[in-house]
């Protein structure tokens, strides 16, 4: 009747207390409820709490539990602000740095002969992008009129062979050791190295400074632990029990029993 239906609802949590608007969902809200207290009941009836099981799982929780307690306590007072996270960007220009960028037409081909012909025709007067458009194997630069950004990290190999080439330049053959294909180039226009703005690497400044911020936190509130416990790590001698030749074998993490 309405006056069960009413008591059944009002004893769930009130996160567990779903919006009901229409038969269907009654029954599938009176279904769920019924599974949970036939569950409770039956775990009553085999006496789980004494279960080996369900103790060590008990005491799994509850270690974790306290755990999360406690960081939540030692992180309360952890903040970044926004002058934080300004000082950390002006002392650390070099960490938000758009890297020096050589934009390219290109044309990759498979071998160093090929390549040698496309740049000899290049540099002859041939057109680059009509000569990409026949032969390159880089086919996704298609949609980008065949022009390629080179940054040292990206492309290593052809970076170094164009770092000091200018506008207008045709660079190569040059071999890429992360593909064993050769690339010639014609050099568009070079971007210089540029400081980021701050808005834009604010998010990783943050994100930095508040991990730096908690494992400080967590460092002091150890020691402080340590010492009010009195329990000593004899660093020297846990280093000199360990065997690093074993360690060093082995190909597959070592199993915790």
């Amino acid at each position: 009747n309405v006056g069960q239906l009413d008591s059944l609802y009002m004893s769930q949590p009130p996160y567990r207390r779903p919006t009901l608007l229409n038969a269907d969902q009654v029954k599938e809200f009176v279904k769920q409820a019924s599974q949970e207290k036939l569950l409770l009941a039956e775990t009553e009836r085999v006496n789980i709490t004494n279960h080996p099981k369900y103790k060590e799982a008990y005491e799994k929780e509850l270690e974790d539990a306290m755990m999360s307690r406690i960081q939540q306590e030692v992180y309360t007072d952890i903040a970044v602000t926004d002058d934080n996270m300004m000082e950390y960007y002006q002392a650390n220009p070099d960490s938000f740095m758009e890297p020096m960028t050589i934009i390219a037409k290109e044309v990759q081909v498979s071998t160093e002969a090929d390549a040698q012909k496309v740049a000899n025709d290049v540099k002859g007067g041939a057109d680059i992008e009509k000569i990409a458009a026949e032969k390159s194997e880089r086919k996704h630069l298609q949609s980008r009129n065949w022009e390629l950004e080179v940054t040292q990290a990206r492309f290593p190999d052809i970076f170094a062979a164009a770092s000091s080439a200018k506008e207008g330049d045709v660079v190569g053959p040059v071999k890429d050791s992360r593909t064993d294909k050769w690339s010639v180039l014609k050099i568009e226009r070079i971007r210089p190295a540029s400081p980021m703005e701050f808005e834009r690497v604010k998010g990783r400044i943050k994100s930095k400074l508040g991990r730096d911020i908690r494992e400080k936190a967590m460092e002091n509130f150890l020691k402080k632990a340590r010492a009010d416990n009195k329990v000593h790590i004899y660093e020297e001698n846990v280093a000199a029990s360990i065997d690093s030749a074993h360690y060093e074998q082995q190909t597959q993490p070592i199993a915790m029993p």
